[in-house]
């Protein structure tokens, strides 16, 4: 009515997962000093963060279709992370980066512009 729009929002119920392995977040004292700038950018990127434990670990973004376009693995992994990341040949949009150590992951949103 008089051009104004109504949003309905439904709740559904969670998924349950069933998987023996389930993923939570870092702890605060287990990942620190997360940094990605700038965000929004361009398509590259600085990422730096410490893990206090070590562990196999995966740095991983993902394109808003959740192709895969960036993966490092790596091995027995702890200390400091700096890396300048490009995935400037992808696209514009909404990216996500996900840092995975064991069981452990954090996700962000990554803004290409």
């Amino acid at each position: 009515k008089n051009g104004q729009k109504a949003f309905v929002f439904k709740r559904s119920q969670p998924v349950e997962n069933n998987s023996p392995e389930k993923v939570s977040s870092f702890e605060k004292e287990s990942l620190r000093h997360l940094r990605y700038y700038p965000n929004p950018n361009h398509g590259k990127f600085d990422l730096e963060f410490y893990l206090n434990t070590e562990g196999d670990t995966d740095v991983r973004i993902f394109d808003p279709n959740g192709k895969e376009v960036f993966h490092e693995s790596l091995k027995k992994f702890s200390g400091e992370y700096s890396n300048q990341i490009d995935i400037s040949d992808k696209g514009k949009g909404n990216y996500l980066l996900k840092i995975i150590q064991g069981d452990k992951s954090i996700s962000k949103k990554i803004i290409v512009e």
